[in-house]
């Protein structure tokens, strides 16, 4: 990707919080009256409970889906939405199924498919591929203060996790050849750049992960450059995390404690080292909860896993991924029809900005 102006230093820690909160205030004036996604009163009974009213505007979105006519640059449109029906929490599901419902024309659904896709899933995928940068371009100076901030973070993380990988409880010491990574939960590129005035790009990312996980608005405000949105891996494991190849699924009742999951692109050969499950403590306060990974950022994490395997839209991002990275690399991509030009320049123009 294009690499960051040195000129222009990266936000401060105090900015990014201070910008996430300006959006966030942007985002409840533009809500609809009586949240997103909620039923109008008149369609509710007293006899229905939450269960039955989701059943019922699910099946509705699904009728609505049945009538779209595929065609050849839309072919993933019906299994995309139905896995955000399937696996968005309470309130983004419904967000989702009453665009469904809102789009009275093909066009128009087309449209709310292509808003998720440049808004949502290829952000999330291309910013995961990144990783931290100032762990993997050190030779490219940061700004002091951002990466001082961020090297302070990445110790906690180490510190708190015992410097062992959490997934293989592997250790460091000893072995140079051991190399862990403190990994991102939430890319920590999403939200990082400040946009120009002009461009309303990153605002509405912000504005499309709220809408799909409203739980996290009040977390990732105050926690994406925060501890709580990192955990100790191995380095071979962490680009698998980071490309959402591997999730951690929460198990019921026993609070900060996973089930490690893997998907069909995670590799064979790290699989003999994982352990099944995962609990997080501090190695050093066994019995507190502060500053864990915090539980509504793992289950993002693995919703938008489900979402990417379960619809097939992995492979298509991938795809575009490597043209796009062709088209910024300079070279010739396949224009024998099948490369989506629309698709790659606009992801382009989005990566320019967020590189």
């Amino acid at each position: 990707m294009p690499k960051r102006k040195h000129e222009s230093h990266s936000p401060s820690p105090r900015v990014l919080t201070l910008r996430a909160s300006t959006l966030r205030q942007h985002y409840q004036r533009s809500a609809p009256q009586g949240g997103v996604g909620t039923e109008p009163s008149g369609g509710q009974t007293a006899a229905e409970g939450p269960d039955d009213q989701w059943e019922k505007l699910k099946a509705r979105a699904h009728e609505r889906l049945s009538q779209f006519r595929v065609t050849e640059e839309c072919e993933k449109l019906q299994d995309c939405f139905t896995a955000l029906l399937n696996w968005l929490p309470e309130g983004g599901r419904d967000a989702i199924a009453h665009d469904i419902l809102g789009s009275k024309s093909d066009k128009k659904l087309t449209a709310d498919f292509e808003r998720i896709c440049t808004r949502l899933l290829f952000p999330m995928k291309f910013c995961g591929r990144k990783r931290c940068e100032y762990t993997k371009d050190k030779h490219e100076p940061l700004d002091e203060d951002l990466a001082e901030y961020e090297s302070g973070i990445h110790q906690e993380c180490l510190r708190r996790d015992g410097n062992r990988c959490v997934v293989t409880k592997t250790t460091s010491k000893g072995d140079s050849q051991i190399v862990l990574e403190p990994a991102y939960i939430i890319p920590w590129s999403f939200p990082s750049h400040n946009p120009p005035k002009d461009t309303g790009c990153i605002s509405k990312m912000w504005t499309t992960l709220y809408r799909c996980f409203p739980a996290i608005e009040s977390v990732l405000s105050s926690r994406i450059n925060e501890v709580e949105n990192s955990l100790t891996l191995l380095n071979s494991i962490n680009r698998e995390f980071g490309e959402f190849r591997c999730a951690l699924e929460s198990i019921p009742d026993t609070p900060h404690t996973y089930k490690f999951v893997t998907f069909k692109d995670f590799p064979l050969e790290l699989k003999s080292s994982l352990s099944g499950q995962v609990k997080f403590k501090d190695t050093d306060q066994p019995t507190s909860q502060a500053g864990l990974p915090h539980p509504v950022l793992l289950d993002c994490h693995y919703r938008l896993a489900k979402i990417f395997y379960e619809s097939g839209m992995i492979d298509v991002i991938d795809e575009d991924i490597r043209d796009l990275e062709e088209l910024i690399a300079g070279h010739e991509l396949d224009l024998d029809g099948d490369t989506d030009l629309g698709s790659v320049v606009e992801y382009a123009i989005w990566g320019s900005m967020t590189a």
